[in-house]
């Protein structure tokens, strides 16, 4: 039950830290159901969504991208009953 949740999904608690250096990245895959509070446009132009665990902290957050050149974005949270997250984030330490 996540009611009363907002803003990005963000979760914490990694087992080690990410690395400091912005040249390494973490790689990930999401499955999710009724999790991501975005626009019907949005649904329709996101061609990714995955995981990215931030530097310095315990924490990975979810990102979607709409494309070539469009960059990427924080998904929004959809807080309720019945949501369902999975998911993998690999990283260097």
């Amino acid at each position: 039950d996540t009611t009363g949740a907002s803003g990005q999904i963000i979760i914490t608690g990694l087992p080690f830290t990410p690395n400091n250096d912005n040249n390494i990245s973490s790689v990930g895959a999401v499955m999710a159901e009724k999790m991501f509070g975005m626009t019907e446009a949005a649904k329709d132009d996101t061609t990714t969504i995955c995981t990215w665990a931030e530097a310095g902290t315990t924490q990975t957050r979810f990102y979607g991208s709409r494309g070539a050149g469009q960059g990427w974005y924080a998904i929004p949270h959809s807080a309720g009953t019945g949501r369902y997250l999975r998911f993998t984030v690999t990283y260097a330490v």
